[in-house]
């Protein structure tokens, strides 16, 4: 098996462990907390992530991408690590002093304590060197640690948190495990590279990229953490509530194209910088149909399941999470292709200038409308408000780089899953009302013919279809 492969397959563990812990938490935390304290929490973690984002600047993916190119000579890998890593570690410590100095001034006495809890999230941010790994293409180290931790974590949840009052503990848990999960990493890097002093000169040139990245992370930060405190201000809690579940839940499908990008970004990285146009050519066209044929499944699987999967998982009171739902279907499907066009092209082309104008004109439409919307609609609104912005995003992105790779082209070779995926969610629809059995056991009967239906679609599809990178698969299957 290659080595792709094997990264694919890590990759693939833990966003599955990702995708199974709101499934196995949520149903759990939305009894035992309400929306009313997932509101509090939803509003107070939006919050320290402002902090994060200026802790871990834009080093995600500079980092990534600096340590890719080097990543074969060990002593260049080592002084690149520490002369990026020193300017992340100076902001770090910066966001968690201003952070702990104004958290009493924003929030009331109420909600103070929470708050303190929340700050080991910007500690967290501070000792994050994942980026590390992923440059040197070492995705079983952290997968590894990863999923032990989250294992560990989902446990506490269940042991220690039993009512309401026991939010405190809840965030404790989250956000302690994060700062575990980082400190862990650090022993093998001290054994991988040992410490260096780092060049001052090469760290001067390295701040103004990273500030420059940082520009579209904070951008990006409206869509997913500025609505959560939009929400929180302009609505209730109990709204705040309703959009923490569904944001959590709508989340599941962009993990997995997370995942795979977060494979590739380093790969293509290579490819661009040995200036091998039809190797990245080639691995976008593979990478861009497995990530529509993943989307499009669980996309269209959550909108055909939403009006059982809600009272099921969340209970009473949740009701108004169906019809968000079923409106982050498109949304689901136009970020996982602008995140695909990001980390799989721009980053690693270095096409930074229009990552930025992109995120940037996105998060401006995304603060107007959820301002007009939220009033109106509550919760609703920041859904339709991210709805618009995302579309800006993808049409910046596909616009500015059609000079070098058609993406228009690229993913409409690809509109048959989409087809098969509306033909899916017709089929379990129709179906719901002829299941007279309830709760789970209905829940249970619809994913699996829903899944059923969707695989028995795409088999016929790769059997017809001549450029298909599952065609091979489908051939041996016949073959034996």
């Amino acid at each position: 098996m290659n080595k792709l492969k094997k990264d694919f397959i890590f990759q693939f563990m833990y966003r599955f462990l990702t995708v199974i812990t709101p499934l196995i938490t949520s149903p759990y935390l939305s009894r035992t907390l309400g929306p009313e304290k997932l509101g509090i929490y939803s509003g107070t973690y939006a919050y320290a992530n402002y902090y994060i984002l200026f802790a871990i600047l834009g080093i995600e993916f500079y980092g990534n991408r600096s340590i890719a190119v080097v990543s074969e000579n060990r002593e260049l890998r080592k002084q690149a690590f520490w002369d990026i890593y020193i300017i992340q570690f100076c902001a770090a410590a910066l966001s968690l002093l201003v952070y702990y100095t104004t958290i009493r001034v924003v929030f009331d006495a109420s909600r103070e304590l929470v708050c303190c809890l929340q700050g080991l999230w910007v500690l967290a941010s501070g000792l994050d060197i994942n980026w590390y790994f992923f440059g040197k293409q070492e995705f079983k180290l952290t997968v590894t640690r990863n999923i032990i931790i989250k294992i560990l974590s989902i446990a506490a949840i269940f042991l220690f948190v039993r009512d309401a009052s026991d939010l405190y503990k809840y965030v404790f848990i989250m956000a302690f495990s994060m700062v575990l999960s980082q400190g862990v990493l650090w022993v093998f890097l001290v054994k991988d590279i040992g410490f260096c002093k780092p060049e001052w000169q090469s760290v001067r040139q390295n701040i103004k990229p990273i500030f420059f990245l940082f520009i579209p992370v904070l951008a990006m930060s409206v869509f997913h953490i500025m609505d959560k405190t939009m929400v929180d201000v302009l609505s209730t809690e109990a709204n705040g509530g309703y959009y923490y579940n569904v944001d959590r839940l709508v989340n599941i499908p962009l993990g997995l194209i997370v995942g795979m990008s977060t494979v590739m970004l380093p790969r293509i990285s290579r490819l661009v910088d040995t200036k091998d146009s039809t190797g990245t050519r080639n691995m976008l066209k593979k990478s861009s149909e497995l990530s529509i044929f993943l989307t499009s499944a669980v996309a269209f699987g959550l909108g055909a399941i939403a009006n059982v999967f809600v009272p099921v998982f969340f209970g009473k009171g949740f009701e108004p999470c169906i019809l968000m739902i079923e409106v982050f279907v498109p949304i689901i499907i136009i970020k996982a292709i602008s995140d695909f066009i990001r980390q799989q092209f721009l980053i690693p082309a270095k096409k930074d200038q229009l990552y930025v104008i992109a995120v940037v004109c996105g998060a401006i439409v995304n603060l107007i409308a959820n301002y007009i919307l939220i009033l109106k609609y509550n919760a609703l609104g920041a859904v339709i408000g991210t709805f618009l912005a995302e579309s800006v995003v993808l049409a910046i992105e596909v616009l500015g780089s059609r000079k070098e790779i058609d993406f228009v082209r690229l993913f409409s070779a690809h509109f048959a899953y989409i087809i098969i995926g509306l033909v899916m969610t017709a089929l379990v629809k129709g179906l719901e009302s002829f299941v007279h059995s309830r709760g789970i056991l209905k829940l249970a009967i619809l994913i699996c013919s829903g899944g059923i239906c969707y695989m028995g679609m795409c088999f016929i599809y790769w059997t017809k279809c001549k450029y298909s990178i599952f065609k091979p698969y489908v051939k041996k299957v016949f073959n034996r």
